[in-house]
């Protein structure tokens, strides 16, 4: 078997892309191309990888090394093997890929090797002729963002998303953009989160979608990993594209989106007067955890009993066993008795950068308001428990 062209790269450069293609791809399809990275060989030196599960796909550009006079065809890699293979490289280590195939530039193999070590591996490949297309969406929408700020507002919202997948308009995350800003709110009913900037909770957007669940997460994955980088979402009514350019290389992650009515929500933020307790937020988080210990996935209730300037906050186990924890208030508070489920206030106060949590409420069987105070950027929708 001849040996077409040697790629040369360093561990670190391709490694996180192919931690992130080996995610995109579906190892357990049985249709081995969606398990598998399509690499193509660019003009320029660029190496060309690409992942899809059908739904959405990963596409990452960059340049490496390239000696040898042939051009291979796009080829198949298994994406997990390649992946584990890269991830069992000591850090630092320049690795080269040698492609095996014919004359006429068909790749039938991969052999990996790296710096200071003298193991050799091979992959075997597979054609590329059938690997499904990319769908880029139409330029209907474009807005330049900042990646690592995006998957911020989606990791902010992402732990709210109802699971079931047959709940498709709140199996995955409201994405909105609007002239001045964006936004995005998931809800799986009981609880509803909601991360924007530069906009007001009554602005309306100029364009919005639904990201599906599973593509939500790794968006975030791609926008954290580009906190340097630049980035922009092009959008039309079927498709999502996340662009991330960072140190010359590009990365590219399309979704297919979902086209359901998201529920309204903007009525169930408190108007007007309403409730109040302020608190703590280190206090708040400490005590909750400690109630954990009680409480269950059976039986998360906890209760907030507020008077004057002191709260009380009381769980019961399966078995009866009893915690109570006392916080001071920051203001006086009327008399009030409202349950939550303890689980979700975990998780909302664990997403306030604030010192001081603000929770409002007009009735103790209405909607409750959790945020930082004062802060609207990120504000949380709690439906209290029955009592």
């Amino acid at each position: 078997m001849a040996s077409i062209l040697t790629m040369t790269a360093g561990r670190e450069q391709l490694l996180p892309y192919l931690n992130l293609l080996n995610k995109t791809a579906d190892i357990r399809h049985p249709n081995r191309l969606l398990g598998s990275v399509y690499i193509e060989v660019m003009e320029g030196a660029s190496l060309r990888m690409t992942a899809s599960n059908g739904s959405h796909s990963l596409r990452v550009a960059t340049v490496v090394e390239m000696e040898g006079a042939g051009s291979p065809a796009p080829f198949c890699v298994d994406a997990d093997l390649l992946y584990r293979l890269f991830s069992g490289i000591p850090s630092g280590a320049t690795v080269q890929l040698h492609l095996e195939g014919d004359e006429a530039g068909r790749v039938s193999g991969v052999q990996l090797g790296w710096s200071g070590n003298k193991a050799k591996y091979r992959i075997a490949a597979i054609s590329g002729d059938q690997f499904p297309a990319l769908a880029y969406p139409e330029e209907v929408f474009v807005r330049a963002i900042e990646p690592a700020a995006f998957a911020q507002m989606l990791r902010t919202v992402g732990f709210a998303m109802m699971k079931d997948p047959n709940r498709e308009a709140f199996h995955g995350s409201l994405v909105q953009f609007a002239q001045g800003g964006d936004r995005v709110v998931a809800t799986n009913m009981h609880l509803l989160a909601m991360s924007q900037r530069g906009l007001g909770l009554s602005d309306e957007a100029q364009i919005q979608s639904i990201v599906p669940y599973n593509a939500v997460g790794e968006i975030v994955a791609v926008g954290e990993m580009a906190k340097e980088g630049s980035g922009r979402v092009t959008m039309d009514q079927d498709h999502l594209l996340f662009r991330v350019e960072r140190q010359g290389d590009t990365v590219d992650f399309v979704t297919s989106v979902v086209n359901k009515p998201f529920p309204e929500f903007q009525h169930l933020f408190p108007a007007g007067e309403a409730n109040r307790l302020l608190l703590s937020r280190d206090d708040l988080y400490d005590a909750v955890k400690r109630l954990k210990i009680l409480y269950s996935v059976d039986h998360p209730a906890i209760t907030f009993e507020a008077q004057g300037d002191q709260l009380s906050i009381h769980a019961v186990s399966a078995q009866n066993d009893e915690g109570q924890e006392v916080l001071s208030l920051l203001e006086s508070a009327p008399e009030v008795r409202i349950s939550f489920n303890g689980d979700y206030i975990a998780q909302i106060v664990e997403r306030i950068d604030e010192a001081t949590v603000e929770l409002r409420f007009a009735s103790v069987t209405g909607p409750t308001l959790i945020r930082g105070a004062d802060n609207e950027d990120r504000q949380f929708i709690l439906q209290p428990l029955e009592i």
